[in-house]
């Protein structure tokens, strides 16, 4: 809706996180919290999901994060980089 917008932040030594920023108000509210690095993040054309890479145990993978539950779950799983992920409608 072009109110708010999503990116990925580092604070001190810690792992990159997911914020989102208000557009209007430049409220901060932190998404994710987690020991791993969070980035080259994509909203859902919806609004309600939210498609980010993170390197774990060595993997990248692309990993979509439900905006209503906070409920994660990685989508690919193979040898290689899998990064910059974008949404399509069909």
């Amino acid at each position: 809706d072009g109110q708010r917008l999503a990116t990925s932040m580092q604070q001190d030594t810690l792992p990159a996180d997911i914020f989102i920023i208000g557009l209007t108000d430049q409220s901060v509210s932190q998404l994710t919290e987690t020991p791993i690095d969070e980035s080259e993040i994509a909203w859902s054309p919806l609004g309600g999901f939210m498609a980010y890479h993170s390197e774990v145990d060595g993997a990248d993978d692309i990993y979509v994060l439900d905006l209503q539950t906070g409920g994660v779950r990685r989508v690919t799983k193979a040898d290689g980089y899998h990064g910059e992920p974008a949404w399509a409608l069909e």
